[in-house]
This record gives C-alpha cells, structure tokens and sequence, in this order.
C-alpha cells in the first residue's frame, strides 16, 4: 500500500490483506451492506460445509441492524466501524463462568484503541464494556456463544468513528456522541480496526492468564467509580454507591443494605 491505514477510510482488498497480515486474524469476510454483523456471522457459522479458520472477523461498511446488549437495537450511521471478531478460545482456560471478565477486557481494548488513535484520553469505560466519550455513548460490545458452536465466541463490537450524531434517530441523539464530534479529530477505520484488533488480543492473553494488570486498568479507566447508580437486573433494580470492579469483572456497590457485588446487569441509571 502506498498510504498508512491513518490516510486511508476504506476497506479495499488490499487494506483488508494488510489488516489480516498486521493482526492476529486468520480470515476476514467482508460485505458492503448487513443488518447485523453478528448476526452474519452466527448464521455463516451454522454453515458447516464452509471451511473456516479462526480468527475470523466478519466486517461490512455499513450495518442497518445492529443489535446492543439486554436486545437494545444499536444504531450505526455511515462512517460507524462495525465488526464481529469470532475467536476459539481454549475452553479449559476460557471457562462460561469467566466470559463476563472477557467481556470487561474487549471493553478495556476498546478504549485502548480509542485513546491511541485519537491521542486523547477522555474515553473511559463505563461496566460492563461501553465506551463513553465527554459522558455520552461511542461504542458498546456484545458477546454471544453460538447455540451451535459452544467453542467459539462471537464478540460483536460498534463505535461511532466519524459521523454525525444529529442524524441518528431522535431518541439517541442527547446520549450518543462519534470519535470526531468528541475531539474533533478524523479518524480512519481501517487505522482503529488494526488497533482494536492488537488489543483484543492482548485482552484475550490477559483474561487467560489471570493477569491482574487487566483489573487494575478497568478500575483506572472506569468512569462510574464513586458515583450513585441504579443497576437493572432481571427480578430487582438495585440503587448504590459504586465502589470498584472486582477481580472477576463484577461491579462492587455499596447499598443501604451493605456491600453487593454483581456478575451482571445494567446500569440504567447514573450520576453524570
């Protein structure tokens, strides 16, 4: 390639080729248009006369479809970078029981990948894995195990790269915000991709070796430490002060009842 991936906003065969050599993916599926990478990418999977190698990302240039965490639909306007990244983990070191801290690290890569490309550190984590620019929404994760292929994980990943947030619909425009309406800086896909990438892998490494470093970086990077919360789980919405996250990626919070710690859940609420 003539241009770095920093001048380049489209994902031609020959970027798509470096992204694979530069990263640790085996195999890249690309399409101009989808409803839902994850979905795509859990249908081709039921697929079994495709032979596949891991791992594999399933990448389009424009999803219309997009589905968030709880069955939140996840809006994606031109300019968004949207993938699904389907990896095998190593079941006997990657338990079920350990996909929640998984899901926590994919969010630590993204702000990560966030702040190296931009240079600038307002992206924070918000628990379990959302990033939050200047206090608004610019990226959220989704973890799925396919029903079908229990040793793989499909990790479904949307951030709003450069476009304009009063476009969205009504209802996300006064709590979504893009990379370029955050800094006001022009940040090519391809560029954040490879970074994500990079860090996804790390984060993956660190959730598999019980790195403690990964834990500390949540704590360091989350933005509702000390600050009041109402979490929605299932059967009760419990109102508390945020604490830490704890060595298992769970949200620790002080309740009027005491200390509670939480595997899951989501933060409906918050202080600003």
């Amino acid at each position: 390639m003539d241009r770095p991936f920093s001048q380049i906003d489209e994902f031609t065969p020959e970027v798509l080729e470096q992204l694979r050599r530069e990263s640790f993916l085996a195999q890249i599926e690309m399409a101009e248009q989808v409803g839902s990478t994850s979905d795509w990418a859990l249908d081709a999977l039921r697929d079994a006369s495709q032979s596949r190698a891991f791992p594999l990302l399933f990448l389009c240039d424009r999803q219309t479809s997009g589905r968030g965490r709880s069955g939140n639909a996840w809006w994606a306007g031109r300019g968004a970078l949207t993938f699904t990244l389907v990896v095998a983990p190593p079941a006997d070191r990657l338990p079920p029981s350990r996909w929640p801290l998984l899901s926590l690290a994919v969010g630590v890569a993204i702000v990560d990948a966030v702040q190296a490309v931009t240079g600038d550190s307002i992206a924070q984590l918000k628990w379990p894995n959302d990033v939050y620019m200047s206090g608004r929404k610019a990226a959220g994760i989704l973890i799925e195990a396919p029903p079908h292929r229990r040793d793989l994980l499909a990790i479904g990943v949307g951030i709003n790269v450069s476009h304009r947030i009063d476009e969205a619909p009504e209802s996300i425009r006064n709590v979504a915000t893009s990379l370029h309406e955050a800094t006001g800086q022009t940040v090519t896909r391809p560029y954040l991709l490879l970074e994500a990438l990079r860090r996804i892998e790390q984060a993956i490494y660190l959730v598999v070796e019980h790195d403690p470093w990964l834990i500390d970086r949540a704590n360091a990077l989350h933005m509702l430490t000390g600050k009041s919360v109402q979490l929605k789980l299932p059967l009760e919405t419990v109102t508390g002060r945020v604490q830490e996250i704890d060595p298992d990626g769970g949200l620790v919070l002080q309740t009027e009842s005491g200390q509670r710690r939480f595997r899951s859940g989501t933060v409906a609420a918050f202080e600003p």
